[in-house]
């Protein structure tokens, strides 16, 4: 990616190593499409954290560009809660794992390109069957909105996504960071109009995502005995890692004991 100078470079560059030094947590976000005809997608995640309980339970991501994943994201807008309205709330459009140590070749195969879904026309007239995906060949089960829930993970999470920045070398598009600050993922600000500085997603070369939580979902299945939730899957180093027991309890009670931190 360029960088409008060698300075920013550089400083691009020791924030690369610096974050490959750090773990973190690898997860996996599941959708389900409609178009051109109803199948599952899902990409491996490097960023998922979350940024706030309350008010509202919130995660971001990011994800690069171009990507199926944005696109199908795309296509649904963002919630609209109008005050006082008595409708319910938009379902949740996304699912959100964060992976088991045992699932390092479930991380490798949604981290790779999945193959594109053959149109409706060439399904129905080919006798080949369909190439695998990591749809077939892990266990999953469908939420409520049939969304895959992937089996055997620390936790699965339904959200909504509430919208999106789109994110290039020139900075953030499309953020004022006043009222309407959080634009969709078309660039379109709050009032529905197209936003000057986001330009469309022609410019972006990714996208961060806020996502409201919507349900916690069960993803006992293959995670071994009931209650045992496993320890995590981290990614260190441009690795895959597991996390040692040891480790696990020192850092669950340096997040106990932190000011700030979110468990």
């Amino acid at each position: 990616m360029p960088y409008p100078n060698p300075a920013s470079a550089s400083l691009a560059n020791s924030l690369k190593a610096l974050m490959r030094r750090v773990p973190q947590p690898v997860s996996i976000a599941t959708v389900s499409i409609n178009s051109p005809y109803p199948h599952f997608h899902g990409a491996t995640l490097s960023s998922l954290t979350s940024i706030s309980l309350a008010p509202l339970p919130l995660l971001a991501f990011s994800i690069r560009l171009p990507s199926r994943l944005a696109g199908a994201l795309a296509q649904t807008p963002p919630p609209s809660r109008p005050e006082g309205s008595s409708t319910s709330a938009p379902p949740p459009t996304i699912i959100l794992h964060y992976l088991s140590s045992s699932q390092t070749p479930l991380a490798e195969a949604f981290a790779k390109a999945l193959p594109a879904p053959p149109s409706s026309s060439s399904s129905s007239s080919n006798s080949t069957p369909p190439p695998a995906t990591p749809f077939t060949l892990f266990p999953h089960s469908p939420s409520q909105e049939g969304i895959p829930i992937l089996q055997g993970c620390v936790g699965a999470v339904s959200c909504r996504i509430l919208g999106s920045i789109p994110l290039s070398e020139k900075g953030l598009l499309g953020v004022d960071f006043g009222i309407g600050s959080l634009v969709d993922g078309e660039g379109r600000d709050d009032l529905g109009g197209k936003s000057e500085k986001a330009g469309g997603r022609a410019e972006a070369t990714s996208e961060l995502y806020i996502a409201e939580v919507v349900r916690m979902e069960d993803c006992v299945q293959g995670r071994g005995a009931e209650g045992d939730y496993g320890l995590p899957l981290v990614y260190h180093d441009q690795r895959y890692c597991g996390i040692g027991t040891g480790m696990g309890r020192m850092g669950k009670k340096v997040i106990e004991e932190s000011d700030g931190g979110v468990i």
